[in-house]
């Protein structure tokens, strides 16, 4: 049962009772309608691309405001509105989303109506982001300043985007400058539920757009000394009450962009991206047994860095909408991960203690090209897809306590992952669109490596290889839809995806934790989703009901309370809905409300289908009582989730239901300055979403926002 507070009734009711919602409503290319602020400060940055469209992935849409196949977009003026600093906590505005905490590794995870991050791919303007080996992403390192659009795709992803798209996908559109000269920058802090000051958020962009070339840069530091646990939070046997215990973190980002527009169609930038990340991580903090103390880990992460250089272009060929897009790229992911023998973080005496190093590089290049075909109803499209990944690791540890401390040889791991796909869009009149695909997908793996440490003189141990297979599979796609208004239009899709197991879920031991598992073979999902969207008498209403299952599913399976073996586990079922309701209230007062209804089933195996809630509601009210005055209350709640003991592995129980009502007041004395005030998890409340990591507590938070 969801545990709602008072106000999320006066929200519904405002909502629903008066067929309500939303901010001022806008969409995005490629999903439902997304609130935009309102506010002079965000015009500029709020929209889809403003205008462009090269950094977007594909789009099939028989509206021209964009609303179809059950996908959302959020938009930077959205982010802003709700103060949504990173891409975690920005991504959980859309509905049939959530987000789950890592909490050993001090990251977060992102999951799509119960797809996690491995199942939904992350593109940053259409180029893949992936990290090499385990794609353990952690979207909390990624802030949101540079982005003007989240593009999410919910079931159907189109097989021109890429592969692995199981449960849909997700573009970070970046954020492109129109005017002559744009200069926008941001000082914030946040404060605990003391007062005490625990971070700052500042970012800054700059840009100038002349006729046919526009020049950019943005950058962001966002620190964190510290979270405060709530009051209501019972000490355990490591974390006392007050501040959690290792819970800093510190980023930094730089976005460079130049563009060049010759002609009308055409369409060429050159981008760099630098992340910098430190972060601790917190110990678990309930009770842990003494037998089971040995097993806790005591990390920091000297770096969490992720570097990117790409092109985009785009050329028209014709009159009639045909192009040619080629992207090409190359990243680089740079870890550092440091393990110590207790809580006071001083010494590296026994073997659960290392120093661990990922240097990990990417290359790779899309092609994609559309025709419309002069005479005809139809636009065939073709893209192939090609991407190069190499895992390097190394670690300095020693073998049993009384050993001498060493370095492990370099160990690493390649493959290269082709893609081909084809589809065609059929309009036999403007009311009517039928788009059918295919493609087929090919991993290469070259080779995985790994040092088996033994003795406690050298070598210290050997290195294995261990044994490799190319993966093959077929994908297909179909969507149908109706536009039977101005306003309204309904879709039926379907998808065959299939997603290839990481090096990471085949061969990783995980410090001793899991046993590997070399011959998983790829999951495929079979996806079905039926939905509606329309304007209904000034209400803005969308419903989208899905059903998806999954064969050959990868699961982690407990064999002991200390080791467990990832397997094909058989079916798993993932069905539900989903509802948003927006609309304006009166002049100067707008209200929204998203529901989200997910249940998941493994029909085989033993698996627990952990870290997502079966209810979710999202709703804010934004009143503005004067013209340079904003108030903004909102609602998260959530119902309880299945979670796994962090002590035993064979021990799942239900828990993370939470409420959390966050506020946010801005006042804007001048034009182009702006300033907001606002509280995140106002009443205070404990709870947690992974098992021993409780969220932090009622938190403040100020900026000062200035534009040109």
């Amino acid at each position: 049962m969801v545990k709602v507070t008072p106000i999320l009734f006066c929200l519904a009711a405002a909502a629903l009772g008066r067929t309500a919602t939303g901010l001022a409503q806008q969409t995005g290319a490629g999903g439902n309608a997304v609130a935009d602020s309102g506010s002079n400060s965000t015009d500029n940055a709020g929209g889809a691309n403003n205008g462009s469209t090269l950094e977007e992935v594909t789009v099939t849409a028989p509206l021209e405001n964009g609303q179809s196949l059950g996908g959302s977009t959020v938009s930077q003026g959205e982010m802003r509105e709700f103060d949504r600093n990173a891409l975690d906590s920005a991504f959980e505005l859309a509905s049939g989303t959530s987000v789950s905490e890592v909490g050993p590794r001090n990251e977060t995870d992102i999951w799509i109506r119960g797809f996690d991050r491995w199942r939904v791919p992350i593109y940053q303007d259409g180029i893949p982001i992936y990290l090499p080996y385990d794609d353990r992403i952690d979207f909390g390192r990624f802030t949101t300043m540079d982005i003007a659009q989240l593009q999410i795709a919910k079931g159907y992803a189109s097989v021109i985007d890429g592969p692995g798209a199981m449960g849909g996908e997700i573009n970070l559109v970046s954020r492109v400058a129109t005017q002559p000269l744009e200069a926008e920058g941001r000082v914030g802090a946040t404060l605990d539920s003391t007062g005490a000051y625990n971070g700052t958020v500042d970012d800054v962009f700059v840009g100038s757009r002349q006729n046919d070339w526009y020049l950019q840069g943005a950058g962001s530091f966002d620190k964190q000394n510290h979270f405060r646990l709530s009051d209501d939070f019972t000490p355990g046997t490591l974390q006392a009450a007050g501040n959690r215990l290792q819970s800093w973190s510190q980023d930094y980002k730089i976005n460079l962009k130049a563009g060049f527009l010759p002609s009308a169609g055409s369409d060429y930038s050159v981008n760099v991206i630098n992340q910098v990340g430190h972060k601790g991580n917190p110990e678990p903090d309930g009770y842990i047994p003494p037998s089971a103390l040995n097993t806790v880990k005591y990390w920091t992460w000297p770096a969490w860095d992720y570097q990117s250089a790409y092109w985009l272009s785009q050329n028209a060929l014709d009159d009639r909408g045909s192009y040619l897009k080629t992207r090409a790229y190359y990243e680089r992911f740079y870890n550092s991960l440091d393990s110590y023998d207790s809580l006071s973080y001083t010494t590296q005496k026994t073997p659960k203690s290392f120093d661990s190093t990922y240097d990990d590089r990417s290359a790779g290049a899309i092609v994609e090209l559309a025709e419309t075909l002069p005479g005809a109803p139809d636009t065939i499209r073709a893209s192939a897809q090609f991407r190069w990944d190499q895992h390097n690791e190394t670690e300095s540890t020693r073998n049993t306590p009384a050993a001498p401390w060493y370095q492990e040889p370099w160990e690493s791991a390649q493959e290269n992952t082709s893609s081909l796909a084809l589809e065609n869009i059929y309009r036999p009149s403007g009311r009517w669109s039928v788009t059918a695909g295919g493609s087929y997908d090919y991993r290469h793996l070259i080779g995985d490596s790994e040092w088996v440490s033994g003795g406690a003189a050298p070598p210290f141990g050997y290195s294995y290889a261990y044994p490799v297979a190319d993966k093959h599979a077929l994908n297909g796609e179909l969507a149908i839809e109706r536009q039977y208004s101005d306003t309204g239009a309904v879709h039926l899709t379907y998808a065959d995806r299939a997603r290839f197991p990481t090096l990471f879920e085949m061969y990783s031991t995980r410090f001793s934790t899991f046993v590997n598992n070399p011959h998983l073979l790829p999951e495929r999902s079979h996806y079905g989703q039926l939905g509606v969207v329309d304007t209904l008498a000034g209400t803005h209403v969308v419903a989208n009901l899905f059903l998806a299952q999954v064969d050959h599913a990868i699961d982690a399976i407990g064999i002991s309370p200390t080791v467990s073996e990832d397997e094909n586990v058989g079916v798993e079922r993932r069905e539900g809905y989903e509802l948003e309701v927006s609309r304006h209230l009166a002049a100067a007062l707008s209200a929204g409300i998203d529901y989200s209804d997910l249940v998941r089933e493994v029909e085989g195996g033993g698996a627990v289908p952990t870290d997502t809630p079966a209810h979710k509601l999202f709703a804010y009210i934004e009143w503005r009582p004067a013209g340079n005055w904003q108030v903004v209350p909102s609602v998260d709640s959530e119902s309880r989730r299945w979670l796994q003991s962090s002590i035993n592995s064979l021990i799942y129980y239900q828990g993370g239901a939470f409420t959390r009502l966050d506020m946010k007041v801005s006042y804007e004395p001048i034009a182009a300055v702006e300033l907001e005030v606002g509280v995140t998890n106002l009443t205070d409340e404990n709870y947690e979403i992974e098992d021993e990591y409780h969220a932090p507590g009622r938190e403040y938070f100020a900026n000062v926002r200035a534009s040109l």
